[in-house]
């Protein structure tokens, strides 16, 4: 059986599309599901790998400390305000 990369789903009240898509692009999985099939189904199917979910949690490190960075950038900024002395923001305080 050939592994499904893609998969769309339908939403709709009670009855749901499911298409699976191969990594040739090819339809595998054409199914119409009801609400109590659908976690079923999902659960069966594989999940990503291991090197795109460390990819993620990559990603989303990242996106935390520019945040953390933009917030501290902010309050040295606000900071500096107080004493009358203005930076713009391309200097990166």
């Amino acid at each position: 059986m050939e592994k499904i990369i893609t998969v769309g789903l339908d939403l709709a009240k009670s009855i749901f599309q499911v298409h699976g898509i191969g990594d040739d692009g090819r339809v595998l999985v054409r199914r119409m599901l009801r609400r109590s099939q659908v976690l079923p189904f999902f659960r069966a199917l594989p999940s990503c790998s291991e090197e795109s979910q460390k990819i993620r949690a990559i990603l989303v490190a990242r996106s935390r400390l520019v945040a953390i960075r933009r917030d501290i950038e902010n309050q040295v900024r606000s900071l500096i305000k107080e004493y009358g002395l203005l930076f713009p923001r391309a200097i990166g305080l």
